[in-house]
């Protein structure tokens, strides 16, 4: 496993000084997908209460959202915001890249530019 003991480049720990840190990766990904893949099925239970497993198959929750006035106007309000939602997000989460440095020696050394400019 000599790929473990080599760093990707000159300025990164070696891939088995990280491996810690794919292990943490892994585990929260697991945490954050196995719920959803518990809540799809869920969804299509006929029972008067979500259940896992669900006993006997139907849409009635999804007649429910689709037939009701208050969940549509919901539905409609949230398509609405998502657009200045969005506007708003977008930058903020873009604009570490504007001064993120290209090369991490040139940072270190205090030069260097922004990934962006």
């Amino acid at each position: 496993m000599k790929w473990l003991a080599q760093p990707v480049t000159d300025t990164q720990v070696t891939r088995g000084a990280r491996l810690w840190l794919y292990v943490l990766a892994v585990v929260v990904m697991i945490f954050l997908v196995v719920p959803t893949l518990l809540v799809i099925p869920m969804s299509f239970s006929g029972a008067q209460y979500l259940e896992f497993p669900p006993r006997q198959w139907s849409l009635r929750w999804y007649q429910n959202f689709f037939n009701s006035a208050s969940w549509m106007q919901a539905t409609a309000t949230a398509s609405r915001a998502r657009p200045a939602c969005l506007s708003c997000a977008a930058p903020l989460c873009a604009s570490p890249l504007c001064f993120a440095p290209r090369d991490p020696a040139a940072a270190a050394a205090g030069g260097g530019r922004g990934v962006v400019w």
